[in-house]
């Protein structure tokens, strides 16, 4: 298997915590927190270990000929058993089964967070 830099960190292995920042700061709402959060922000004290690659900075790469995207985290390929086989290629080269799963838990997970962003 060869490996892709990951998409999330761009191969820091670290990002900002989505909690702090995961619909974007405004310059205004930069400007109220003050310069202490603007130099420990761009200083990394909110930096979580990259939710994608775990750290390790890279990503299993699409196995498709010649394609160097890579692969999206976390989905299965449909299987009748109860074996998880993950995901070989990238959503370029998925199957429609593959596609309509990926989206099934892309939904799923949107959900869940507006869930949690309203209190539930």
């Amino acid at each position: 298997m060869q490996y892709a830099v990951c998409p999330r960190c761009r191969g820091e292995g670290s990002h900002v915590n989505p909690s702090v920042d995961g619909h974007g700061i405004t310059a205004e709402e930069m400007d109220e927190m003050g310069p202490e959060f603007f130099e420990d922000y761009m200083g990394g004290l909110y930096d979580v270990s990259c939710e994608r690659c775990h750290g390790l900075r890279v990503v299993p790469e699409c196995e498709a000929d010649r394609c160097r995207h890579a692969v999206e985290k976390g989905g299965y390929y449909p299987n009748e058993s109860d074996d998880k086989v993950p995901y070989l290629h990238c959503i370029n080269h998925f199957s429609p089964e593959e596609e309509s799963s990926f989206r099934d838990e892309q939904q799923y997970w949107a959900e869940v967070e507006a869930e949690r962003r309203a209190g539930a």
